[in-house]
């Protein structure tokens, strides 16, 4: 039998194929045609009907279709395509179908067994789909899910059982009607009409996932999320939270977050009101807001506001881990070699043992630094001015004291490197204080002093190799200090907490204020030792303490006191995602004044930071028995899916710990479910602790703001 010969291409096909913008292209080219089309063979029957077959794809406004056979009827002006067939809409959007009757342009048809998937996340499949306009997908008998299904017929984790859903591409919404929401393809909620956005988009109306919270203050209740954009550059979120338990323990809270962007900046602010059964004062709440913008002349303008109505209000409900709230603005100014600071603070304290009538709660503070070279004389000169006060509620004498002060710092340093490699720095001060002191009768109302002081330091870093690679750091460091006598007698408001580290051993000050000035001749002294391996091993050693002429009046807490300081300790070790960190100041005796140590650990699947620190009794530190405490915070992937989280601060003097926290996740390619405790005292008065537990459920697809659970692991593939 002789094969049927296949029509010849005529003139007709020429025609046919341009004036309906069909013509055989590489897919580099199809994407500026009107529609192109590219396939194994192309025949024409009957002058009004075209055949394509084998790998076929047709291009048309970035839409690209794939298939095994087309037919085009140019009379009806519509595509058969015969499936397998993948029908890509741009870069969020795949179809998988069995067959379909398309219009020209892939605007309008109907689909037969299809599969969509969107964003590699959400898939749907239904019975059939009708394409209308361009722009919706009217999908019936459908399922969806985000769970990677692999097998045909397997039941998800989840999913959605619908009569009907719309997919409006235009407003990027999915829209059910009729749906069922089945867990192991159990039914636990039905819906008549509900809709999502598709997962790519990030802001959208509509409910964020909800959550549950337990806690023994108001019991267990459902927080549920409502998010509202505002334009394209605010949004509005709302949280209601009700909670109840059988003893009468209740919560009625409304949550609310608004932010906006502006064109030099933008702002956000978070609060919260509530009726409770905690509190008898009627409704409670909170307010914190910042803010950033760029003003003129390159200046920034930043402000705070934080706000509770009750000292218990933010850690009942976990809102913040705060014990002071702050009410700033401050302006700064950034230019050159000079930097201008300005800040108004207003400070309210939750801590049970201040008293907010006797504490500084108004402080303003404002700064100048400016870096000058002076043609002719080495190295630099530095100009500073600084001012400072602070005032209290109270207007008692003594307690309610009111403070003003001010500095203007003149100095001048360089460096050089002298014979064997010997680094010497010298500099030069002149320092102007005033101060002014009011309802405070045990000090002058207005006092100043012009102090001078000047440095010498020298240090000689020496370096080894050896043969294995390991290299080696010695560094002696010595620095002598001069600084006049300081002739202002202050209450000391500004320094309460000097601290002695590294950051400050070869220094001026300890003093971290401006009412007090650590004056009188001295010696730095310090020894570095530090050792580096191929391997990843760095260990060192630093060494070090403080020789006066005179004694200095420091606290014991400090370990500055005394013609001699503490000696000074720290070890730091760093190995392949280890860290440690160890400050010890240790007295003549060997006894410890303060232990500081932090250890951290990272790898693939272990973070661990603790820290522990000790610290001798001292009332001028605001410590009436010595500080022992230990902190952890640390997390674990157990599995692939599963990961727990753990965080704990003990008091080790008072045996208990001030609030402790443990968290569990799990999440694969379709869920995401965390679960977390608390276990915490509302305050240092309370001798029974509070516990709190909260549950979160979120759904990849489905009001996850475009954030996918779990990335696809491609274990269907």
């Amino acid at each position: 039998m002789t094969p049927r010969p296949a029509p010849r291409p005529s003139r007709f096909l020429a025609a046919l194929l341009f004036s309906f913008g069909l013509a055989a292209a590489s897919p580099a080219d199809a994407q500026n045609a009107p529609v192109t089309l590219v396939a194994d063979s192309v025949i024409v029957e009957s002058e009004t009907v075209l055949i394509a077959e084998g790998s076929v794809e047709v291009f048309s406004e970035g839409r690209r279709l794939s298939a095994t056979r087309l037919v085009y009827d140019q009379e009806s002006d519509t595509l058969s395509v015969e499936g397998p067939i993948t029908l890509t809409d741009g870069p969020d959007t795949l179809v998988v179908a069995d067959a379909a009757e398309l219009s020209a342009d892939l605007r309008d048809g109907i689909i037969e067994g299809v599969r969509v998937i969107l964003d590699q996340q959400v898939q749907i499949a239904a019975s059939s789909a009708q394409r209308q306009q361009g722009r919706f997908t009217d999908l019936r008998d459908t399922v969806a899910t985000s769970c990677e299904v692999c097998t045909p017929g397997e039941t998800p984790l989840w999913h959605i059982r619908a009569r009907r859903i719309i997919h409006d591409e235009e407003r990027k919404r999915i829209y059910f009607e009729h749906a069922q929401f089945r867990i192991l393809d159990i039914p636990v909620a039905y819906l008549p009409a509900i809709s999502t956005p598709e997962p790519s988009v990030r802001r959208a109306r509509g409910f964020l996932v909800p959550s549950t919270k337990t806690s023994d203050l108001y019991g267990t209740g459902l927080r549920l999320p409502y998010f509202v954009p505002l334009g394209e550059h605010a949004d509005l979120t709302f949280a209601p939270f009700v909670a109840t338990d059988l003893n009468g323990s209740y919560t009625r809270t409304l949550e609310a977050r608004y932010r906006q962007a502006f064109t030099s900046g933008n702002i956000e602010f978070n609060g919260a009101i509530s009726e409770d059964s905690i509190e008898d004062d009627g409704m409670r709440g909170y307010l914190f807001g910042e803010g950033r913008f760029d003003l003129p002349y390159q200046t920034t303008l930043t402000f705070g506001i934080q706000f509770a109505s009750d000292d218990a209000y933010l850690s009942d409900y976990d809102f913040s881990d705060a014990d002071r709230l702050e009410n700033r603005i401050g302006l700064s100014r950034i230019v050159g070699d000079s930097r201008a600071e300005a800040n108004v603070i207003v400070y309210h304290s939750l801590r049970d043992d201040e008293d907010n009538n006797t504490i500084p709660t108004l402080v303003g503070d404002a700064r100048y630094d400016e870096r000058m070279q002076v043609p002719g004389l080495p190295g630099f000169v530095d100009f500073t001015v600084i001012g400072q006060g602070h005032r209290r509620i109270s207007s008692e004498d003594i307690v309610g004291r009111d403070m003003a002060q001010g500095r203007a710092l003149l100095s001048w340093g360089n460096a050089v490197t002298v014979g064997p490699g010997i680094r010497l720095t010298a500099d030069a001060r002149a320092m102007a204080d005033v101060q002014h002191v009011v309802e405070d009768s045990r000090y002058e109302s207005y006092q100043a002093a012009l102090t001078p002081s000047m440095s010498l330091a020298a240090n000689l870093p020496m370096k080894k190799t050896g043969a294995n690679g390991v290299s080696y750091l010695l560094e002696p460091m010595a620095q002598v200090v001069w600084v006049g006598p300081y002739d202002i007698d202050s209450p000391n408001d500004d320094s309460t907490q000097p601290a002695f580290d590294l950051g400050n051993l070869m220094g001026y000050q300890r003093y971290p204020g401006l009412d007090r000035v650590e004056d009188g001749l001295r010696a730095n002294l310090a020894l570095r030792w530090q050792r580096f391996a191929p391997s990843g091993w760095t260990v060192g050693l630093t060494t070090g303490r403080v020789v006066r002429a005179e004694s200095a009046d420091f606290s014991p807490g400090t370990g500055l006191g005394g013609t001699r300081s503490d000696w000074l300790a720290q070890v730091d070790l760093d190995y392949k995602g280890m860290t440690l960190r160890s400050l010890t100041l240790i007295g003549d005796e060997g006894d410890l004044t303060l232990n500081e140590t932090r250890v951290g650990y990272v790898n693939t699947r272990f973070d661990l930071t603790a820290g522990y620190v000790w610290q001798i009794e001292d009332e001028a530190l605001n410590q009436d028995e010595d500080l022992s405490e230990l902190t952890l915070d640390g997390s674990y992937q157990i599995t692939d899916r599963w990961e727990a989280q753990m965080a704990l601060r003990r008091d080790l003097i008072a045996e208990r710990s001030t609030r402790a926290g443990f968290g569990l996740t799990y999440r694969n390619d379709c869920v995401r479910v965390d679960l977390s405790g608390v276990r915490r005292f509302r305050s240092t008065e309370d001798a029974e602790p509070t516990y709190s537990y909260g549950l979160t459920v979120s759904l990849t697809g489905f009001g996850t703001g475009g954030t996918a659970s779990s990335p696809r692991t491609g274990r269907c593939s």
